[in-house]
């Protein structure tokens, strides 16, 4: 099942507490304890997105590279943890980068 389509914005405090509620238009998206987990929760679906248009415009240079004997290792680490962010954030199970 896929994620709750963005944008996600902060709302609400929760009434005497340090909690915030994130949303999708109507839709309560969750709760966050503390006003920078609940921006960094609502910038979830931006920053998936950002992620996999930049590992699409990625691939396409690091193949030429290594097709010319270039490969950078550090950028294939990258890669490496990039993939394993997309994975957790579709809830998949992918080894350690």
């Amino acid at each position: 099942m896929p994620h709750t389509p963005g944008p996600w914005v902060v709302g609400m405090r929760i009434y005497g507490q340090d909690s915030y509620i994130v949303r999708s238009g109507d839709t309560q998206v969750g709760i966050a304890h503390g006003a920078p987990n609940a921006h960094m929760f609502a910038a979830a679906p931006d920053l998936l997105g950002a992620l996999k248009e930049m590992m699409r415009r990625y691939q396409g240079l690091d193949e030429a590279a290594t097709k010319r004997g270039c490969g950078d290792y550090y950028a294939n680490y990258t890669l490496r943890l990039a993939h394993a962010a997309i994975a957790k954030a579709h809830g998949q199970q992918q080894a350690d980068a």
